[in-house]
């Protein structure tokens, strides 16, 4: 094998920009929104408040959740499928089968 020949990157697959800022937009707007409602028209029963501000700091928790793990890319190299951060996820010498599913 030459040196170096396990690096050389087949594939590569990652979340394309505009899906990314549609994803992150919407929850994080989600967020937001459910914020807002809870601290200018807060509802009378104290219950709808908490829940109000739970889910919106939930969703907005989702949404930079979210953007960190769409930022990183996974690697097809002839040895492993890593992470563009260099994480191993898999070596290509244990993987048996390969399931493509109905879809």
């Amino acid at each position: 094998m030459k040196p170096g020949y396990s690096n050389e990157v087949l594939a590569v697959i990652q979340a394309s920009p505009g899906r990314r800022i549609l994803g992150v937009g919407s929850m994080g707007g989600l967020g937001l929104m459910l914020i807002l409602v809870a601290v200018t028209h807060p509802p009378a029963n104290p219950a709808w408040l908490v829940f109000l501000l739970v889910v919106g700091g939930s969703a907005l928790w989702l949404a930079d959740a979210m953007r960190r793990a769409t930022a990183l890319s996974v690697e097809l190299t002839r040895d492993e499928i890593r992470c563009s951060n260099g994480e191993r996820i898999a070596q290509i010498a244990d993987i048996e089968t390969l399931d493509r599913g109905i879809f």
